[in-house]
């Protein structure tokens, strides 16, 4: 998928989410252009993830995004949605993103 489908999300009416959710509390760093806020990852899929930040978002939908985290580790995103503080992004590299989350569920949530 070319990065430029990436970053304009689908105009259609609704947008079915693919992977199943599991809600988490994982605390992130959101880089935009060298601006960084803090934040907590709400829930996450192999596909994306939901925020919550410290502050209202300072960008915009379709803008790209680096979260970093300890446990996942740094992934590409292009942001879908902004609420105030909270949003929703995608994955850039679904693949690689979608190892990390995996890795993720078999390291901290083993039964």
């Amino acid at each position: 998928m070319a990065l430029a489908q990436l970053a304009n999300p689908s105009t259609s009416s609704g947008e079915a989410r693919r992977a199943p959710r599991m809600r988490t509390r994982i605390p992130i760093v959101v880089d935009l252009k060298g601006r960084t806020d803090r934040g907590t990852v709400r829930d996450l899929s192999t596909s994306g993830m939901c925020l919550d930040l410290e502050h209202t978002f300072f960008g915009q939908r379709g803008c790209l995004v680096s979260i970093i985290s300890t446990e996942l580790g740094n992934i590409d995103a292009v942001v879908r949605w902004v609420k105030g503080s909270r949003i929703g992004v995608s994955f850039v590299s679904s693949s690689a993103a979608a190892a990390q989350v995996r890795a993720y569920h078999r390291f901290y949530h083993r039964k």
